[in-house]
């Protein structure tokens, strides 16, 4: 650096001139000497007995002990800085957080729309389903009278066949009682033997028409066990589809529940989005009232980096002074013994 660019001047501090070299301004080097010579003054008072490069050593300790507490001011400063900064980052995570639990929610609330569109064609498929088993239990109403019916005609048949039965045994009876009188009366045998023949005949043909009636009647049967046999699948089906039904409405719930359940954790996500805002405004306004006080002690710290240079500056001086008027002292005090043996001498 040149000589222009630099500033001589002369201070005073504790009764001492000084010439001091410095690239600050003359107020800043006043002001410098100005605290040295305040600080050396109170280590005086205090300790009266403290020789001059004592006390300049005490002024430089107690000053250092300042820079070094502005200088750990300064750190906490940053620390509480780094803790905003982490906080932001917190403030990131949950933000990123609250989209992606949005996200999940937009597509529980989509498969919850779809469940609605199955659960309403389950619904339709039921109602069309009920609607085929009202037709067919109208369809079994007739076929079930119609069944009843022939229930009865096979009863009156039966019994129809009961009375011809019994009354061909009556007329079995009558034609052995018929035939023991043949054996008396052979002219009224062939007449009674015709009869018995007739008779024969109706009894055949009254088992040909029992014959009929029980293969309708197994027709009757075998066309019930169908019905019932419809009505079973039918009722089965209807079974399956309220069991479907039922699984779907257990799916739906536990949809509903689910859904519920990300809207609390999305409220609550919300919730802790707001305190952290919240925390994070005022981590903000202490980090502008840090970073007002941050440049404050920087602008103390440079003040005190650059009051130090001087007083170790003067440190020196001072320094170079104690050691030129102790060897002044101990000049004047050979002198002095010089003296002192040649006025001794001159006495002898």
């Amino acid at each position: 650096m040149s000589g222009e660019d630099k500033v001589r001047m002369t201070v005073d501090i504790y009764g001492t001139q000084y010439k001091l070299v410095s690239k600050s301004s003359p107020s800043y080097i006043k002001q410098m000497a100005a605290l040295v010579n305040d600080q050396m003054h109170k280590i005086a008072e205090s300790s009266p007995r403290l020789d001059l490069p004592k006390i300049a050593v005490l002024a430089a300790v107690n000053m250092a002990d300042e820079w070094s507490r502005m200088r750990q001011d300064f750190e906490s400063v940053l620390e509480r800085q780094r803790q905003l900064e982490q906080a932001s980052e917190e403030l990131e995570r949950l933000s990123e957080r609250h989209a992606q639990l949005q996200q999940e929610l937009e597509t529980e609330r989509e498969r919850l729309a779809k469940l609605e569109a199955e659960r309403g064609e389950q619904q339709a498929s039921r109602e069309r389903a009920e609607s085929e088993a009202a037709a067919l239990r109208a369809e079994l109403e007739p076929l079930r009278d119609r069944l009843s019916t022939l229930d009865s005609e096979l009863a009156e048949s039966r019994e129809r066949l009961n009375g011809q039965l019994e009354l061909s045994g009556e007329l079995e009876r009558k034609l052995a009682e018929t035939l023991e009188r043949a054996r008396e009366f052979e002219g009224r045998c062939a007449a009674e033997a015709q009869e018995a023949e007739r008779r024969g005949e109706r009894i055949r043909e009254l088992e040909q028409a029992k014959q009929e009636l029980e293969r309708r009647a197994a027709e009757q049967a075998k066309e019930r066990d169908g019905l019932r046999a419809k009505i079973a699948s039918q009722e089965a089906q209807l079974s399956k589809q309220a069991e479907a039904e039922r699984q779907m409405q257990e799916r739906l719930t536990t949809q509903e529940k689910r859904a519920s359940e990300l809207e609390q954790r999305l409220q609550a996500t919300e919730q802790a989005r707001g305190d952290a805002a919240k925390r994070l405004a005022e981590r903000e306004q202490q980090y502008a009232e840090l970073s007002d006080q941050l440049d404050g002690l920087q602008e103390q710290l440079s003040g005190q980096q650059q009051e130090i240079e001087l007083q170790v500056a003067l440190y020196n001086e001072l320094q170079e002074l104690s050691e030129a008027k102790e060897r002044e002292l101990r000049e004047q005090a050979a002198a002095a013994e010089t003296l002192l043996a040649e006025q001794a001498r001159e006495a002898e």
